[in-house]
């Protein structure tokens, strides 16, 4: 499996941790009691956005079983309010999701017609609440082709990232201001070969394509959590599935090495030790209708935040929040809420997007950190 890194040299605040992370590493998340430790985690890094950077601008590994494409595609917008609040926590009783309904979302989004999107992300880390846009753009039909932007504004500074993967590189330039621009790329056939000739059994099939796009996330998702049983609910007037996902275990126990033992026996976990920029869980709002089944609408990265001691003291934000509670006094709260909205599909979408010319900028090659990495091999020490 893919795993998460963030170097040390970053600085502690999120736009730090959001793009320092994404320039030294394509993943994020390291454990901070055992930096020798790298863990599973394919990022969309968490799509670079600042969290999704944070958390999804590069958890994103493409699907690699294909079927057939999606047989509707209508070209009415769909939209998700951005004030709409769910209850992820009941467990649903409509049999006719299938099992593992994330990987299949990741599969029908891989095959789906082209489509565009607009983004939005908000974010609550390091005591900083920040407010991400952008639009989000796939060439569909089982290619690896997409294209994103985010804009967030810090203080006085508007700061961007943008990634572009043309099928062959993957192309990401983070801009944090004058004189802080990084441009990098992957060779993914490159990746691929080595991954081939590697034979690892630590990397499924399924993570033997492209790093990047929303597929990749999903299924990045449905590998490093347990969803409970998808429950219908309405995001605004958009039907959707929504599940909640916990770490599956052996996840856990790496990222709690000092629990591992209890956690691995099948004993509860204490979640408030996890990292501040690591979640305790995450929930998923996918499409119920015909326009675009599974489409993922809204997903939340949640982390535990202590109980509050009064009515008037209440966690950010929503049905969500207040409804998943942990028996040692603390509740949810969304670290990161990501949106798509206003979906176009099939989108007529300038072949140009999906292309970078990187002119005379100072370009840095990633492949064979990202390869080490993707077969958890130590990178030769630098000091």
């Amino acid at each position: 499996m893919a795993r998460i890194w963030v170097d040390p040299r970053c600085g502690a605040d999120p736009i730090s941790v959001i793009f320092c992370s994404a320039r030294y590493d394509t993943f994020l998340w390291q454990n901070p009691y055992n930096r020798n430790m790298k863990y599973r985690l394919p990022i969309f890094t968490l799509l670079g956005l600042a969290a999704m950077t944070v958390a999804a601008a590069e958890w994103m590994i493409a699907p690699g079983c294909l079927s057939r494409a999606l047989a509707q595609s209508p070209s009415a917008a769909s939209e998700a309010p951005a004030d709409s609040s769910i209850d992820y926590g009941a467990p649903g009783s409509d049999a006719s999701a299938t099992e593992n309904i994330l990987t299949t979302a990741a599969r029908r989004l891989h095959e789906s017609p082209p489509f565009e999107a607009k983004l939005r992300e908000r974010i609550d880390l390091f005591g900083q609440q920040l407010v991400g846009s952008g639009v989000y753009m796939q060439a569909g039909q089982g290619s690896d082709q997409f294209r994103l932007e985010l804009k967030i504004q810090l203080a006085d500074r508007m700061t961007s990232l943008t990634q572009v993967c043309d099928g062959r590189y993957v192309w990401t330039r983070r801009d944090l201001g004058p004189e802080q621009q990084y441009l990098s790329h992957i060779d993914l056939v490159r990746v691929r070969r080595a991954l081939a000739e590697s034979g690892s059994t630590a990397i499924p099939p399924n993570q033997w394509l492209a790093i990047g796009g929303l597929p990749g996330l999903l299924n990045g998702l449905s590998e490093n959590f347990a969803f409970n049983t998808p429950a219908t609910h309405q995001l605004g007037e958009l039907p959707v599935w929504t599940t909640k996902g916990s770490w599956r275990p052996e996840m856990l126990a790496e990222l709690l090495p000092n629990q591992a033992d209890a956690i691995l026996a099948g004993k509860p976990a204490s979640l408030e030790s996890l990292p501040v920029h690591l979640p305790a869980s995450v929930a998923v709002a996918l499409g119920r209708d015909d326009y675009l089944p599974l489409f993922p609408y809204r997903i939340e990265f949640r982390r535990l935040v202590p109980r509050p001691k009064s009515p008037e003291l209440k966690p950010a934000a929503s049905a969500a929040t207040s409804a998943t509670a942990s028996t040692s006094g603390s509740v949810e709260q969304p670290m990161l809420i990501l949106e798509l909205f206003e979906v176009r599909s099939p989108a007529v979408i300038d072949p140009r997007a999906f292309t970078y010319d990187a002119g005379d900028q100072e370009d840095h090659d990633e492949t064979e950190a990202t390869i080490r990495r993707l077969l958890n091999i130590d990178s030769p020490k630098s000091q």
